[in-house]
């Protein structure tokens, strides 16, 4: 099996994490756009008022355990569910940071 979308989006995540975190102006800045790249780790962070390591790491493989999932079952097949998936966290976590999404 190839590992094309896996490895693409690994190398990914690392300048999504250094974009995320200028735009929020490390810790200082607007939280949006790590709600929306990293929904989960940014969950981790909101939930339970501080951050936990679990969330941290599921944060730094996400991307690359999307393209694990788009390589095992295809795009086509794949690619819908993992989008639902990531706009409804998104939702969540805009809900669960008192914030509007509009």
């Amino acid at each position: 099996m190839r590992y094309r979308y896996t490895n693409l989006f690994a190398v990914l995540t690392v300048p999504l994490i250094f974009l995320s975190v200028f735009f929020a102006g490390a810790g200082h800045g607007n939280y949006a756009l790590i709600t929306v790249i990293f929904p989960l780790c940014f969950l981790g962070i909101v939930l339970p008022d501080n951050i936990s390591m679990y969330f941290l790491v599921f944060g730094i493989l996400q991307f690359a355990i999307y393209g694990n999932i788009i390589d095992r079952f295809g795009g086509k097949k794949s690619l819908p569910f993992i989008l639902a998936a990531h706009f409804l966290l998104i939702i969540i976590g805009f809900m669960a940071a008192n914030n509007s999404l509009f």
